[in-house]
């Protein structure tokens, strides 16, 4: 077995010097160089050109549109800008809640974006515009796991709102008691000549309205029914094997605007990502991803050449029964066959993550991956202490 070291703290890289396998990391993961990518990949159009977050603009409302047209037209700017469009989130087609909750092609659709981007590479002293398309989908498998449904659901069955509720009715009755007995005196006074209970209850209604337009009822709804809410939102949100699936399809390309040039491939992606979550204790990972026609762009100004590459790959993590500091994994890739990943990348491991103490992690892994110079095979031995309050297995 020939042991890879990959040490990240020199201090402590001396006091372990007789174990060349041990690695520290502090910000940055050293295992996960070693480990295939089964995440969905780039999920827009900006991510596929690099452009910053900051520079994509949401399409909501009809003037969003109007920008969005001006932007095309401008078009020269080196920052470059995106689109991303979500036709679910939108008066254009919307999804109801009660279509959401109960089916799964209206999941599949809320979660739909389309998306463009477009900035200028600079290669050479000639500045090549880039351009970039993609369609992104991703949705919870299981209903109960949307953190959407979850909140919808909160509303019907929170219960300090609901004890709250029966605040009020209770306050509602003690206000028509007191109505009633005003409305009395004032009968014996000969103020009024008689009354009756639809009267009571408008009075009673009335001043119970006053109040809570004041401050008493709203003000102390308000906060316990937001939280009641958050809680059932967060509670979703946390578990970490929720069953998911996203699909994301792009393509990009690039072109001399001034010298008129054809446009170049810059790849066409695109992935299947299936997270299935068996049992409270277990999560699956499958990945497919195909990069077809990916242009080197050191050759662009020559004779263009491309690569293309098909990542597949499953992972299965095991969290211990009862508690959180203990994970373990086996997954397995076709690292060895495809010619873009790292040559460290494991093509089959196994490994556990172990909390040492709050805050810190063991990690270790056993896997065969290819050597060096790609040309053969070695069974590799990693270990990493990971400064993390959480391991990477368990999100």
């Amino acid at each position: 077995m020939k042991p890879i070291a990959r040490l990240c703290i020199p201090l402590a890289a001396l006091l372990m010097a007789p174990l060349p396998w041990l690695a520290v990391a502090a910000e940055k993961d050293a295992i996960a160089d070693y480990q295939a990518n089964l995440s969905a990949g780039a999920v827009s159009a900006a991510e596929m050109l690099g452009l910053a977050a900051s520079a994509v603009s949401t399409l909501q409302a009809p003037k969003d549109f109007v920008a969005a047209i001006n932007a095309l037209n401008a078009g020269d700017a080196k920052t470059g800008f995106g689109l991303s469009f979500t036709p679910a989130r939108t008066s254009f087609a919307p999804v109801s809640i009660g279509d959401y909750r109960n089916k799964l092609g209206s999941r599949a659709w809320a979660g739909t974006s389309f998306s463009y981007a477009q900035n200028t590479n600079t290669r050479g002293g000639v500045d090549y515009k880039q351009e970039a398309l993609a369609l992104h989908m991703a949705f919870y498998i299981n209903k109960d796991d949307d953190p959407v449904i979850a909140g919808y659901e909160a509303f019907q069955k929170c219960v300090p709102l609901l004890k709250l509720a029966d605040d009020r009715t209770t306050r509602l009755l003690v206000l028509r008691g007191e109505v009633r007995n005003e409305l009395k005196k004032k009968v014996e006074a000969k103020e009024i000549k008689e009354f009756d209970e639809e009267m009571v209850g408008q009075l009673a209604a009335q001043r119970l309205a006053a109040e809570e337009k004041g401050k008493t009822f709203a003000a102390k709804a308000a906060p316990l029914y937001r939280a009641c809410v958050d809680d059932a939102v967060n509670d979703a949100k946390s578990k970490w094997n929720a069953s998911q699936f996203a699909l994301t399809v792009g393509e990009g390309r690039i072109h001399n605007p001034a010298a008129g040039s054809s446009r170049l491939s810059l790849g066409r992606q695109a992935s299947v990502t299936v997270a299935l979550g068996p049992n409270p204790d277990s999560l699956v990972n499958i990945t497919v991803r195909r990069t077809s026609k990916a242009l080197d762009l050191p050759t662009i100004s020559s004779t263009p050449a491309y690569k293309s590459s098909t990542l597949a790959g499953a992972r299965w993590t095991y969290r211990a029964i009862d508690t959180k500091d203990l994970y373990a994994i086996a997954e397995i890739s076709n690292a060895k066959a495809t010619n873009t990943v790292s040559t460290s990348v494991f093509k089959y491991a196994f490994g556990v993550d172990k909390r040492l103490s709050e805050g810190m992690w063991l990690e270790l892994r056993l896997g065969r991956n290819r050597t060096q110079d790609g040309k053969a095979e070695q069974t590799s031995a990693l270990a990493s202490v990971k400064f993390s309050p959480e391991t990477s297995l368990g999100r």
